[in-house]
């Protein structure tokens, strides 16, 4: 799966069909009473500051979601039910938020939904005007539903689209969208029970979040995220190059989409890694830290980075924004190369990772006094996942499966390094100033340098700073 924004979508000419809750869906859910679960820790951030947002006369959307293709011209009755199934799996697409943050649950049996036809869009600029308008629109989180799901309608082949607010969703529901979804049109299409994986439920995730409590843990996660905002000045992680953003200041965001290394080299460079003492986790840690402190300057890197929250196989196939961030700090002073840093860095993310289970937002209660931040960016971050696990990903190329995300405004950057069957590539957000451009390029041909070197067997040795990119 590609994991790209919005301005990187360039889809064909189609006909534009879309389903929506009905009237007497909405009307059930409007006088629905209180579901006891809480919104999850996620969920209650992300909500509230997009009100405060909006509030403020901020635009910034948030939705993400999913394309995927299918052969010839979709049969609209058996995928209007398909997503009627889809939305009848997964509870946190049935369930919403009052503006006391209670939530409302809609049981499956009054859900229903009205086909809408939007026309043919000849062009591909009028496509994209009009889903960046739907999409805007119908993943609001202050409304429910603030999921939308549609068809661009072809005779030759068909792009399914499925848009959430982030409070629906995070990269590994994304990654089984296709497969999930393709099965339940099969199904209808051939009437026969569908062949998918219990769904488990996202809104008892959101009690056991709640309920479930490891003191040890709670302890030693406290300490470690104390220690890691006390060092970063009240900060949770701020990226280490200058971007010649102004603090307080938002810039409009720019998305980019970089392939790092083919298959074939990214095979090479793991194996090279576990040769080395690593892995291939461990192994980019450290080529983007050496990155960062040959561009940079910098004795330590500090960032923040998720990890998933699907702890017990119930959770292993559910829909929901499953997902908790973590400090990572790993000390670069004194290492010679490659192999050491990434040996810290194995070292590093081991520890951090064993943080995974406390959630962020029970840790900030603790912390609120320490932030010092007037950032609309709570951190910069990195990801990597691996896309090669998910069901059926040798089709992802086949089906042009790939995530979108909004672009809107930001402060700080982020990068997402992703491994499929093909490559290994990132995507980045990042705001948009005279200079971010050129240095994030540099930090990709750096860290691309370095990974391909490794891969044929070089260690590579530590560089003296190469400029003055320090953050200011």
């Amino acid at each position: 799966m590609l994991m790209t924004g919005f301005p990187q979508y360039q889809p064909r000419p189609a006909r534009v069909f879309e389903w929506r809750v009905s009237a007497a869906t909405q009307a059930v859910a409007a006088s629905a009473p209180v579901h006891p679960a809480p919104p999850s820790y996620n969920q209650a951030v992300h909500i509230m500051c997009g009100r405060a947002q909006k509030a403020a006369g901020i635009n910034a959307p948030s939705w993400l979601g999913a394309v995927f293709e299918i052969p010839g011209a979709v049969d609209l009755d058996a995928m209007g039910a398909a997503f009627l199934d889809w939305i009848n799996r997964h509870d946190t697409l049935r369930s919403g938020f009052r503006q006391d943050m209670s939530r409302f649950m809609v049981p499956a049996e009054d859900i229903s939904l009205d086909l809408h036809d939007l026309g043919e869009q000849p062009t591909t600029e009028g496509l994209l005007a009009l889903l960046q308008d739907r999409f805007n629109e119908a993943t609001d989180p202050s409304t429910w539903p603030c999921t939308v799901t549609g068809v661009l309608q072809r005779e030759d082949s068909s792009t399914v689209y499925v848009m959430f607010d982030h409070s629906n969703t995070d990269g590994l529901s994304m990654g089984m969208l296709a497969s999930e979804i393709e099965e339940l049109y099969r199904a209808r299409l051939e009437q026969r029970e569908a062949k998918v994986r219990d769904a488990g439920s996202f809104v008892d995730f959101c009690v056991r979040e709640r309920t479930e409590n490891n003191a040890e843990l709670d302890e030693l996660s406290i300490r470690r995220w104390t220690n890691f905002v006390r060092s970063g000045d009240g900060q949770l992680s701020t990226f280490p190059l200058d971007l010649g953003v102004t603090p307080g200041q938002l810039y409009p965001q720019i998305s980019e989409f970089y392939s790092i290394l083919d298959a074939g080299t990214a095979a090479r460079f793991e194996k090279a890694c576990k040769e080395l003492g690593g892995g291939m986790f461990p192994g980019l840690v450290a080529a983007i830290a050496m990155t960062f402190q040959e561009l940079g300057g910098i004795d330590e890197y500090r960032t923040v980075m998720p990890v998933h929250t699907r702890n017990s196989t119930d959770l292993a196939a559910t829909l929901g924004w499953l997902i908790n961030v973590v400090p990572l700090e790993l000390q670069l002073e004194g290492a010679r190369d490659f192999g050491e840093i990434m040996r810290r860095a194995r070292a590093a993310t081991k520890e951090s990772f064993a943080l995974g289970k406390v959630p962020l937002g029970k840790v900030a209660v603790q912390l609120a006094d320490m932030f010092q931040t007037n950032k609309r960016d709570m951190f910069s971050m990195i990801s990597y996942m691996d896309f090669r696990i998910m069901p059926n990903s040798e089709k992802h190329r086949e089906q042009d499966f790939r995530a979108i995300g909004a672009v809107s405004q930001a402060d700080e950057p982020h990068l997402w390094f992703n491994r499929t069957h093909e490559e290994l590539y990132m995507w980045t957000r990042y705001p948009e100033t005279a200079t971010s451009a050129s240095v994030l390029n540099s930090v990709v041909a750096r860290i691309t340098a370095i990974l391909s070197a490794v891969a044929t067997g070089v260690n590579v040795p530590v560089r003296e700073r190469q400029s003055t990119l320090l953050v200011g």
